[in-house]
């Protein structure tokens, strides 16, 4: 098989990645701003890739940037050995030396018994679990589909906390600044991944192929997961599961308060706070090296974003797992990723290895997710078709699931070989006339409409492409609800992007926070937070800050959301006589939605009204009395 078969060339990479002295780039003041997702294909010196062998040398770049910058570099030890204990040999001790100092962590290993587990023969596939799994009924399920489970437990590796203590800093003591030993605790526990395959090489479980490793985990372990496989490319299968910035969600695409329609509730949905490296410099740090904390709201200054560390796994088959219930975690940003590195998966005629499954429920690696895990691990190992999870769970009927439209405004590039393509106008308003502005580097560009319930379907138009630009110019009839889609007509291949068609009454959604603290206006578009104000009962509380009260974001009674606007202790300000708040935003200007015109929004609140609930939404909706608004004069 071609996974086999690359394992000696992948083997040497793995010592180029993970070994060689990290790269000097320029201090953080020196680098450019930039605030699109950086173009994987262009090299740091502004080249391009155009061939295979310029993308082998693009990736070496964005592994030693992504060291650089933000994870740190490991070390190699100078002699590995290992001990089984159990009665089954279900432990295993891995011992390093380096330097004469000396490390030890263990592992957990369940190899499956053919005729006890399994009704397949081995050597068997191996799932590397960072942490573990939920359930013996996990693993079983793993073992009679023939995959063997180790789970390796993180702490002992790297402690999560400050101290930074753990068997690799005992071979390698932390210096913060020097290079290589600036590592974070993201890219040790990625390292121990690596020293598991250095022991399975070694033929530490005869009945374990080597050559068939799959790594996973959840959160945190997720991103070390994800890690792992970028800089491991021995690793035949990656499965980072609910992995959140660091890991597969962008650190430059922020969906805080923003509101999004998808299939699997009709309702819209409005997005609540998402991590940012603000939110990880400090009490995470110690995930990171010491480089990244320069980061913190300048992360339009990073030379690379999460997609560049998918496409250091390309060609290799990747499996993303996302929860659509994470705010936190910020889903739509993970489909971002996904869409990015997907150019570079189709470069490499890899687009079949790269799948991304949205889903609800806890944050783990849920019971259903096994099933898909073993499906696409049995498609790229053993050659198979999807079938398993399809025939457990209905439900799941396709491997690039996922509920949000990527934003095209944050890709204005395409791999080589196909067209550009991109608009900064995300959103329109249903009924209004309105200017959808693109760039390309096409001929022309045809705009699709949706169909309405209101209105016949609007004719296709198409643009010729002057000059980089296409404009196209909707009258009040043309502008829907829906999703349009734009694709590029000429030479190259097609690229196809999208945007929404938004009525008034879905443009705005008012929320209260589960623990009821904080009350939340969700918009679809973006807006112009320098001007906004926000008033309750004609009181102007935009600027109010009072570090008893909200002794986060800044002490701000008002946080101005990328999407939308967080009002906290409204229960603490007076109503009127009638026991009634008045919320009112003056001067709010949407990017895309009506152009240059501002307008005024308000709603009406009972003092005490109990929240009402939506089956499956994620925060509880306001009992407001009345919602309006109207443009500013």
């Amino acid at each position: 098989m071609r996974l086999d078969d690359s394992h000696r060339s992948a083997k040497a990479e793995t010592f180029r990645l993970e070994g060689a002295e990290t790269k000097t780039f320029p201090d953080i003041e020196a680098l450019p701003s930039i605030a699109f997702l950086p173009n994987p294909f262009q090299f740091h010196d502004g080249s391009m890739v155009q061939s295979g062998q310029d993308w082998d040398r693009r990736r070496q770049e964005l592994a030693a940037l992504a060291k650089y910058y933000v994870f740190g570099s490991v070390q190699q030890p100078d002699g590995l050995s290992y001990r089984l204990r159990g009665s089954h040999a279900q432990y295993c001790t891995l011992t390093m030396h380096c330097h004469n100092h000396t490390a030890s962590f263990e592992i957990a290993v369940s190899v499956p018994v053919r005729g006890q587990d399994t009704s397949l023969s081995g050597p068997y596939p191996v799932l590397i679990v960072i942490g573990a799994l939920n359930s013996d009924a996990q693993r079983n399920e793993l073992k009679k589909h023939g995959y063997a489970v180790i789970e390796m437990p993180p702490t002992p590796i790297y402690r999560d906390d400050s101290t930074r203590d753990g068997a690799y800093t005992t071979l390698f003591p932390y210096r913060a600044g020097h290079e290589p030993s600036d590592s974070g605790a993201l890219m040790a526990w990625a390292w121990g991944v690596s020293r598991i395959i250095d022991a399975l090489e070694q033929g530490a479980y005869p009945d374990i192929n080597p050559r068939q490793t799959l790594v996973t985990g959840v959160s945190r372990y997720g991103k070390a997961a994800l890690l792992a496989s970028a800089f491991d490319p021995r690793i035949a299968i990656s499965i980072p599961v609910d992995t959140g910035q660091a890991g597969a969600s962008s650190f430059r695409y922020t969906v805080e308060g923003r509101i999004y329609h998808h299939a699997r509730n009709p309702f819209p949905e409005g997005m609540g706070r998402s991590e940012k490296i603000s939110n990880m410099v400090g009490g995470l740090s110690h995930w990171f090296s010491s480089q990244f904390t320069q980061f913190e709201n300048r992360e339009d200054k990073l030379p690379f974003d999460a997609h560049s560390i998918l496409a250091l796994v390309a060609p290799r088959p990747l499996l993303l797992f996302a929860g659509d219930e994470f705010d936190w975690l910020s889903p739509p940003s993970t489909v971002l990723s996904y869409a990015a590195a997907r150019e570079v998966y189709e470069f490499l005629g890899a687009q079949d290895a790269l799948s991304l499954n949205v889903r609800s429920g806890p944050h783990a690696i849920q019971d259903h997710d096994i099933p898909i895990m073993i499906d696409f691990a049995n498609h790229a190992l053993r050659g198979t078709d999807y079938r398993l999870s399809k025939d457990a769970f209905p439900f799941v009927d396709t491997y690039h699931a996922y509920p949000y439209l990527p934003d095209s405004s944050y890709m204005p590039w395409s791999r080589p070989g196909k067209h550009t393509l991109f608009t900064a106008t995300e959103q329109i308003l249903a009924g209004w006339p309105a200017v959808i502005t693109v760039q390309s580097d096409a001929d022309s560009v045809t705009l699709v409409p949706p169909g309405s319930r209101h209105l016949a379907k609007p004719d296709a138009i198409t643009e010729t492409v002057v000059d980089g630009q296409a404009v196209f110019h909707l009258d009040a009839d043309q502008a829907v609800e829906g999703t349009y889609s734009l694709h590029t007509n000429g030479g190259l291949d097609r690229q196809t992007i999208h945007l929404l068609g938004t009525a008034w009454n879905d443009a705005f959604r008012s929320s209260i926070t589960r623990d009821g603290k904080h009350h939340i206006i969700h918009f679809q578009d973006r807006y112009d937070k320098e001007r906004v104000r926000v008033f309750i009962n004609g009181l102007d509380i935009t600027d109010i800050q009072d570090a008893s009260r909200f002794p986060d974001e800044m002490h701000r009674q008002v946080y101005l959301m990328p999407y939308g606007i967080r009002i906290s202790g409204i229960s603490d300000l007076d109503p009127d006589a009638h026991g009634i708040y008045h919320i009112e935003l003056t001067h709010l200007r949407f990017l895309n939605i009506l152009g240059e015109k501002s307008f005024k929004w308000s709603q009406v609140l009972y003092r005490n009204a109990p929240p009402s609930w939506h089956a499956g939404d994620r925060v509880r909706l306001t009992h407001g009395l009345s919602t309006s608004f109207s443009l500013d004069r």
